[in-house]
C-alpha cells in the first residue's frame, strides 16, 4: 500500500485540477450565457412601443421561442452525444491503462505494482465504456433513434 499511495495521490490531485478547470470554465460560459439573455431582453422590451405589442408578440410561438432562456451551454443528450460520449471516455481511459501497463516494470522504483494497478483498472473500466457505447448505438438502431428513423 506505501508504493500505491503516491501514485494515487498524483493521479487524484491531476483528477481535482482538471474537475476545478471544468467547473471554473462552465460557470464563466453559464455567466456569459446569462448576460446575453438578459441584454437580448432588455433590447427587445425597448423596441415594443406599447405593453399590448409586446404581450401579443410573446404570445405567438416565436415569440416565446425568442425569449425562451437560453441553455446553460450543455448539449442535448442525443443518442449520438450519449455514444460519442461513451466511446471516447472509453478511448482514454483505455489509452491511459495501456500507459500504465507499459510502464509497469519500466521504472526504476518500487512502484511498479501500483502502475500495474492503475493500468489494470484503467483498461477494464475503459473497455467497460467502449462496450456501453456499442451497445447503446446497437439498442438506438434498433428502437429508431438514429438518423431520424420513428419508432
Amino acid at each position: 500500500m506505501n508504493d500505491l499511495a503516491p501514485v494515487l495521490g498524483v493521479t487524484a490531485m491531476f483528477g481535482l485540477g482538471a474537475w476545478l478547470l471544468r467547473f471554473l470554465i462552465l460557470s464563466y460560459r453559464q455567466q456569459k450565457v446569462a448576460r446575453m439573455q438578459s441584454d437580448l431582453q432588455n433590447r427587445l422590451l425597448e423596441k415594443f412601443g406599447s405593453s399590448q405589442e409586446l404581450l401579443t408578440f410573446l404570445q405567438s410561438e416565436a415569440g416565446s421561442d425568442f425569449v425562451q432562456p437560453l441553455r446553460t451551454g450543455e448539449e442535448p443528450r442525443t443518442p449520438y452525444g450519449r455514444i460519442l460520449g461513451a466511446v471516447q471516455v472509453g478511448v482514454i481511459l483505455v489509452c491511459g491503462g495501456v500507459a500504465c501497463l507499459f510502464l509497469d516494470g519500466r521504472l526504476p522504483f518500487d512502484e511498479e505494482r501500483a502502475f500495474l494497478f492503475l493500468g489494470t483498472v484503467g483498461t477494464a473500466l475503459g473497455v467497460g465504456f467502449l462496450l456501453s457505447g456499442a451497445a447503446a448505438y446497437v439498442l438506438s438502431r434498433n428502437w429508431g433513434l438514429l438518423n431520424g428513423r420513428e419508432a
